[in-house]
């Protein structure tokens, strides 16, 4: 493998369940794909590689499929797999396989660093599941051993050390990238004539139907509870007469009900839930506005989407997150959590505001474009193996 063939290359392994959608599985995908590989000697290990959504550049990286389907049944495939490659530095993410790792860290090579990315703010995403208690402890316990965790917010971050006590030297504030480029090669397809308008691309992807309405409005991730689709509906539903259509791009166990509740709120003939899309940026950018109603987020990465693209954004504030990513009247609006009439009034306020896709795209590259967050990852990965235990 390439770190035999080039000794002086830094062995480094991602470690992730799969690479199906997902945000934690998109930043690992380009973090694979744009680390220097004359620096780094880069492994994706995957739990399980069916179905990837995201494509690795395997010139350069090696991916290897533990065929796994559950972090439980991959407990001695990762610890020989480590145990006998002893890379420099393992990155690991979302929050049941770093605890995993932690509990198997002591029995790991001393010299290998290890590194937890985490994907949400744990306090809040702990209080949507069972035994809430019993998972901050877990936390609190395990995730001291890590040489490092990425968070990918100040809030983040925050919550670690006062929730959880962790040191405030051993956490890296590093927002998620967006490849820039490639999200709008895919997104902004030229198609026939269009005329354009301020908050309309003039770059209508190909393979998205034109609008039918005066406005668009789109959403795009998995229909589940944390989402807050309902609140979606419920707030376009008392837009009065305003001509719109919502897309709604991802699959989930709240379809059904989501279905039923546009039909009951009246604007079902409105509401096209689109299923999963391959390219979903084709539709975002086709958007006059991307909605986004979670009721919490680590990092929303369609936010970073949406903006590479130039279609502005409206959005709940998600703990003061959003606010990190979009700038008033700029590249959007965010409004207090929860507050459906504020976020009524945002989307009324945005359908009159002269938004500038251009400015958007070139301000989204400049916080989030791939060659900066990627080089702040290098300089983190490679602080963490120079320091000496």
């Amino acid at each position: 493998m390439k770190s035999d063939i080039f000794p002086n290359l830094k062995k480094i392994f991602f470690l992730i369940p799969s690479l199906t959608s997902g945000g934690s599985e998109r930043v690992f995908s380009i973090l694979a794909n744009h680390l220097d590989p004359e620096m780094w000697a880069i492994t994706v290990v995957v739990l399980d590689g069916r179905q990837p959504f995201y494509t690795i550049n395997t010139d350069k990286v090696r991916v290897v499929d533990l065929q796994s389907p559950r972090v439980r049944q991959s407990f001695v495939k990762i610890f020989k797999f480590i145990r006998n490659e002893k890379p420099h530095l393992v990155v690991s993410t979302l929050s049941h396989l770093n605890q995993f790792i932690a509990l198997i860290k002591p029995f790991l090579p001393r010299e290998t660093r290890f590194i937890a990315r985490e994907s949400t703010i744990l306090t809040i995403f702990h209080q949507q599941e069972s035994l809430p208690a019993l998972r901050n402890f877990l936390v609190r316990w395990l995730y001291p051993s890590f040489d490092a965790l990425i968070c990918q917010s100040q809030r983040m971050a925050n919550g670690f050390k006062n929730n959880y006590k962790i040191p405030s030297s051993k956490l890296h504030i590093i927002n998620n990238p967006v490849d820039t480029e490639g999200v709008k090669l895919r997104g902004l397809k030229r198609s026939g004539n269009f005329q354009s308008s301020p908050n309309v691309s003039p770059n209508v992807p190909a393979n998205v139907p034109p609008k039918k309405a005066a406005y668009r409005f789109v959403s795009v991730g998995r229909l589940s509870t944390e989402k807050g689709i309902d609140k979606a509906l419920r707030i376009l539903a008392e837009l009065g007469n305003l001509d719109f259509e919502y897309y709604l791009i991802g699959d989930g166990k709240e379809r059904g009900r989501l279905e039923a509740l546009a039909q009951t709120l009246g604007i079902s003939e409105n509401v096209v839930f689109q299923g999963v899309q391959k390219n979903p940026f084709a539709w975002i950018a086709s958007a006059n506005f991307l909605l986004l109603t979670s009721d919490f987020e680590g990092f929303p990465n369609v936010l970073l989407e949406a903006g590479a693209v130039g279609t502005p954004s409206i959005a709940f504030s998600c703990g003061g997150v959003v606010a990190e990513i979009i700038e008033l009247g700029i590249n959007g609006f965010f409004v207090p959590d929860g507050d459906e009439a504020a976020f009524r009034a945002a989307i009324l306020r945005g359908i009159k505001t002269p938004f500038d896709r251009l400015c958007i795209q070139d301000l989204t590259k400049e916080k989030f474009g791939v060659e900066k967050i990627v080089a702040q990852y290098s300089a983190t990965f490679l602080r963490v193996i120079d320091v000496e235990k």
